[in-house]
């Protein structure tokens, strides 16, 4: 191995590591030739040789590349190694499920107190803030617990999320005028009340308000998704550029 390139490239294909943690590790690596390359150049060694023995010197063994590995697991990997794979596959889990029915529960105890709500006007848009949440929830765990980028995971989730947000404004759209449909021909054949006018009034208000929650929580979520997706990508390429383009002698 006489490169620094051909170096960073066999410890990326050994370490096994999520990517983005795989890239702090190989930018140290990097820095630390850097340095001893500068140094051996400042003994009077051409760059070239510098470089040479720098990759010889620091070229890590089996129990080094072990050692870096344990050192930087990723919270994920530290508790699975302490509980078990099954164990926090099935927390994780729990928690996307755990959040899917705290977002579709959610909003229950206002639509109780708003009075009566068509179920099959409100269920739909509960069962969207279910799919956001747990949508939201695994990437996030994702990204933040196991430290993964997968974009191409990220750009799935991340057009799931906008998906959602027309779902609901389609499905509040068109709950709503279903249901003043009906109450138009209801009110056709009995006039309606000052009382229960009021009261359609009350639910129609409420059916926009969750429809507009909904969507409210689908398009944080988007861009959120989007955010990170955009980082992702950006650590792919400076992921590239550590394994083929890294200057060590400059």
């Amino acid at each position: 191995m006489r490169s620094g390139n051909a170096l960073l490239r066999d410890l990326n294909a050994r370490l096994n590591l999520p990517s983005r943690v795989r890239s702090d590790v190989l930018r140290e690596v990097r820095d630390d030739l850097r340095d001893m390359v500068a140094v051996l150049v400042g003994q009077g060694m051409s760059p070239e040789e510098a470089e040479r023995r720098a990759v010889t010197l620091l070229h890590p063994g089996d129990d080094a590349v072990q050692g870096l590995a344990a050192v930087h697991r990723s919270p994920h990997e530290q508790l699975s190694v302490r509980l078990g794979h099954e164990v926090v596959r099935g927390m994780g889990r729990a928690a996307v499920l755990a959040m899917a029915g705290l977002a579709a529960a959610a909003p229950v105890p206002a639509l109780i107190l708003a009075g009566w709500m068509p179920v099959w006007a409100a269920l739909p848009l509960l069962v969207l803030a279910g799919v956001m949440a747990a949508n939201l929830t695994r990437e996030t765990l994702r990204w933040w617990v196991r430290r993964e980028q997968d974009v191409r995971a990220l750009a799935h989730a991340a057009v799931v999320q906008g998906a959602t947000v027309g779902l609901a404004v389609s499905w509040g759209a068109f709950a709503t005028a279903t249901d003043a449909y009906i109450a138009a021909a209801r009110w056709e054949v009995f006039a309606p009340s000052s009382l229960a006018l009021a009261a359609w009034v009350s639910r129609v208000m409420t059916l926009m308000a969750l429809t507009l929650g909904v969507a409210m929580l689908g398009v944080f979520g988007s861009l959120a998704l989007m955010q990170a997706l955009w980082h992702a990508r950006n650590l792919e390429g400076e992921l590239a550029e550590l394994l083929h383009s890294s200057d060590f002698t400059g």
